[in-house]
């Protein structure tokens, strides 16, 4: 990893890099921490230039941290792409071969004469120069891939500055934290996904100052936490994790740790310094987690169903591009959500409900997400969407703030309650005739057969479009911000009760609802009743997936609102 040493002028171009390790909890605290070690480096690598003609060929050789960590050796593969950015365009250039010393090929601008590097590429990083000042904006994801014994590809932001006539000395604008996993500290917990969570920001959009040293700063857009996680959903092997973060002091994190079976075990500490860029800081080794065990969740979460961008995308017509996967928790589990900033919608968000878990809505304060950027994010804190709407049956009306899991279904002391007016759990609900009338009547419903059972688990959607569908999708602007809101087709809930024998579900029946969002005015929500198999098939979705096999097909083909009621 690059420190913030300064640059120096000579020929050829090089790059210089340097690696900090800081054990920064210390031994009371709740990570095992180890000693202390101090790896700067100062070696001076190879980074030739050609004639100053359009083309040119960089030669690159490091001994330190630059793109993924192999012990504390840089490598480098080929096609791994680095902008250079000549005063006019960010340029590509790509590596021509793998290992530690490699030539990267592209071309500039026959007449410049100042060059300025960023680390990884992107074809978004834009650059921006006003008098002798360059500004490059970048972006670090807040979802990486966990990457044993290294940190996700395309993190690492470095930077450089030079003349047509100097060297290139790469500065570490990121900082890392390091954690080890060891299975025998873990009682058998098989870890998927790893959280950490600070009152300042973590990731997002990066702003990046090129000067005699460089150095970063929060961008426009950011969030407070970064996760770690397999793509495929695999466990962790034992070995050492990097979280690639923001620098700055964040006082004190949160780790929150998922595993396999949906346990979750949290983690706090207070950090003597921040985090540096240049700088790995050692968080230690996990050991002594308290899980919070469900012992009724067979292979995970009941209520969580399970999607692909392949099987959703004819429903929308978002990109899919940049879904957030959210799950809130406040002492326990609240609900998750699958969140397109695109749609400005939730597709889904479910939750378990009980009777202890329902309240009355004292708290009414809309908030933004925080772990979505606020950019990604319709204001609804002031007011609804506020606009007009006009159908044969009245004249006169606006859009509520629909909610996706019900206030009511969330009991204000457990600090749940202020999650669900996050808006990124509301949509542009119909107020009179749809919101106010007959999707209440349902919500009631529900809460009335969790008053009389253990757990019913619930998911609720909005869907644009059934699968392969072409309904049109109309859009509303938000007065609040001026948005363009796309407006729901369509509104679902999909039910499920189980019965069990210890940790094993002998029998399960579900139920869905599927309505238009329209004037129901004087309709009951029973005549809507579908099969969840009904669901599924207009919304590529698999939901209950995690439901046995065994149970699953014939809990789901129920379409008898009554049937399930009674079961």
């Amino acid at each position: 990893m690059r420190s913030n040493s300064h640059r120096t002028l000579s020929t050829p171009w090089t790059i210089i890099a340097a690696i900090a390790i800081i054990a920064a909890i210390p031994s009371c605290a709740v990570l095992e921490t180890e000693p202390r070690q101090d790896t700067r480096r100062s070696s001076d690598p190879a980074y030739g230039r050609t004639q100053p003609t359009i083309a040119k060929v960089f030669s690159v050789s490091s001994e330190d941290t630059r793109t993924s960590l192999n012990g504390t050796s840089v490598t480098f593969s080929k096609g791994e792409a680095i902008s250079i950015y000549d005063g006019t365009a960010n340029r590509k250039y790509t590596a021509d071969g793998s290992g530690s010393s490699v030539t990267f090929s592209g071309s500039v601008s026959a007449t410049a004469t100042e060059f300025y590097a960023l680390t990884p590429y992107s074809s978004s990083t834009t650059f921006r120069k006003s008098g002798a000042t360059v500004i490059a904006y970048s972006k670090l994801p807040s979802t990486q891939e966990a990457t044993s014994g290294s940190f996700a590809t395309g993190t690492n932001i470095a930077a450089a500055k030079t003349g047509s006539a100097g060297n290139f000395t790469f500065q570490n604008m990121m900082s890392l934290a390091k954690l080890t996993l060891k299975s025998s500290n873990l009682d058998g917990h098989k870890i998927t996904s790893i959280k950490m969570t600070a009152a300042t920001p973590l990731a997002g959009d990066v702003k990046i100052t090129f000067g005699e040293t460089c150095s970063a700063s929060a961008g426009s857009s950011t969030v407070n936490s970064v996760i770690l996680t397999h793509s495929n959903g695999s466990a962790f092997s034992d070995g050492t994790y990097y979280f690639v973060l923001l620098p700055g002091n964040a006082g004190s994190i949160i780790l929150e740790f998922s595993d396999s079976e949906g346990n979750i075990a949290t983690k706090t500490a207070s950090l003597k310094s921040g985090f540096e860029a240049g700088v790995i800081k050692n968080l230690g080794t996990v050991k002594g987690l308290s899980w919070k065990k469900d012992p009724n969740i067979p292979g995970g979460w009941l209520e969580l169903p399970s999607y692909s961008k392949s099987s959703i995308g004819s429903t929308t017509t978002s990109s899919l591009s940049d879904l957030y996967y959210l799950q809130h928790s406040s002492g326990q589990r609240n609900y998750t959500a699958l969140y397109d900033p695109e749609m400005f919608a939730s597709y889904w968000v479910a939750y378990p409900l009980c009777s202890s878990h329902s309240g009355s809505a004292t708290n009414k304060n809309w908030s933004f997400n925080p772990d979505v950027p606020k950019d990604k994010q319709t204001n609804l804190v002031s007011g609804s969407y506020g606009v007009e709407i006009s159908t044969e049956n009245y004249s006169s009306n606006l859009y509520s703030r629909g909610h996706q899991i019900p206030a009511a279904d969330r009991d204000g002391s457990s600090g749940m309650l202020a999650q669900t007016y996050y808006v990124t759990n509301s949509t542009p609900q119909i107020q009179n005739g749809f919101n106010g009338g007959i999707w209440s009547d349902l919500e009631n419903a529900v809460r009335n057969v969790a008053s009389k059972t253990d757990t019913v688990y619930v998911i609720t959607g909005a869907a644009f479009r059934t699968k392969g569908g072409s309904e049109e999708i109309s859009t509303i602007t938000n007065k609040q911000d001026s948005k363009t809101i796309p407006v729901p087709n369509y509104y679902w809930k999909a039910l499920l009760k189980v019965s069990w024998s210890g940790n094993r579900v002998t029998a399960a029946k579900a139920i869905g609802f599927w309505m238009p969002h329209a004037d129901l005015k004087g309709k009951s929500y029973a005549n809507y009743a579908v099969s969840v198999k009904t669901i599924e098939s207009y919304t590529g979705l698999d939901i209950f997936a995690n439901l046995p096999d065994t149970i699953e097909s014939e809990a789901e083909n129920n379409s008898n609102w009554q049937t399930f009621q009674n079961f």
